[in-house]
């Protein structure tokens, strides 16, 4: 469907469907256009960027980014961020979206403002601590358990190989 058959009444279809959270699948469907139709035409108005039509509804643009971000918005989101609460659960305790959050919290964490836990590589002696002890020296190195209790199998090795008869045939034969 072409520009020219978006007439101030579709417009305002269009509009009081999205207004009552159409999604613009539906709204394509109900107006009989592409997906991408609606959203184009939606995107312009709220941006003031298509051209006037004659009787078209007339809809405020976007509020500018510093008014999403109030320093209490802010100041939520980097503590909820700090207490590991997802960026979906920031955003819907916001009312905003995921990507905003997400946004906000890569921007703070490049000019060094983030608090949070996200970034920060693990220390590696928590690590290390985590991982098994080494096996016995004669002793199959197969790890065992879940990874949480991680463990060696430990019984004797065959051959020049690591494992034990057992995780030698599970493991294809290996015998280096």
């Amino acid at each position: 469907m072409s520009g020219s058959s978006w007439t101030p009444e579709r417009v305002e279809r269009a509009l009081a469907l999205r207004a009552q959270g159409v999604t613009h699948e539906a709204i394509a469907a109900a107006l009989g256009v592409a997906i991408s139709t609606v959203g184009y035409l939606l995107r312009g108005i709220r941006a003031g960027t298509l051209p006037a039509m004659k009787g078209a509804p007339t809809v405020t643009p976007l509020a500018p980014r510093s008014l999403w971000w109030t320093p209490e918005r802010q100041e939520r989101a980097l503590a909820r961020n700090a207490q590991r609460v997802s960026y979906a659960a920031i955003a819907l305790e916001l009312g905003m979206t995921t990507n905003k959050i997400a946004g906000f919290l890569s921007r703070a964490r490049e000019r060094g403002e983030e608090r949070g836990w996200r970034g920060e590589p693990e220390p590696a002696s928590t690590l290390e601590d985590r991982l098994p002890k080494g096996p016995k020296a004669n002793g199959c190195r197969y790890l065992t358990g879940e990874p949480r209790e991680f463990g060696w199998c430990n019984k004797p090795i065959v051959g020049h190989g690591p494992y034990c008869a057992k995780h030698a045939a599970r493991c294809g034969g290996r015998d280096a």
